[in-house]
């Protein structure tokens, strides 16, 4: 259903997916193959998306967006998601796992990609 750009833009001396408690990032995702529906004058896109971020043994922590409706005057070819998030401030070091699912609500299909990362002391 999308695809996911897999890397977390390269902080400033860090490795690639580390982070610290608190830390701001940017959640990015290209959609692709979301049905469009016409509808007397427009044409209609609907998507629901969520996040989790899990480590091996249960979620830790999990959001989910209003649902996005879109009517344009053109069918959609392309769709982006960017999301400003922080990492939790409460999430331990360690090595999680940031699950995002995006629905089409219109045709109840649904796809989901998983990008690994790493959660560092903010002293290192």
């Amino acid at each position: 259903l999308y695809a996911v750009y897999e890397k977390f833009p390269l902080a400033q001396g860090k490795e690639h997916n580390t982070f610290t408690p608190g830390q701001e990032t940017i959640l990015y995702a290209e959609v692709d193959n979301f049905s469009v529906t016409k509808e007397e004058e427009s044409y209609k896109t609907s998507l629901k998306i969520s996040y989790e971020i899990r480590d091996r043994s249960e979620t830790k922590f999990q959001t989910e967006f209003p649902p996005i409706v879109e009517k344009t005057t053109t069918p959609r070819r392309d769709y982006f998601i960017s999301h400003r998030m922080r990492i939790p401030k409460d999430l331990g070091i360690g090595h999680y796992n940031l699950y995002l699912t995006i629905e089409d609500t219109q045709t109840n299909t649904f796809g989901e990609y998983f990008i690994p990362f790493e959660v560092i002391s903010s002293q290192e």
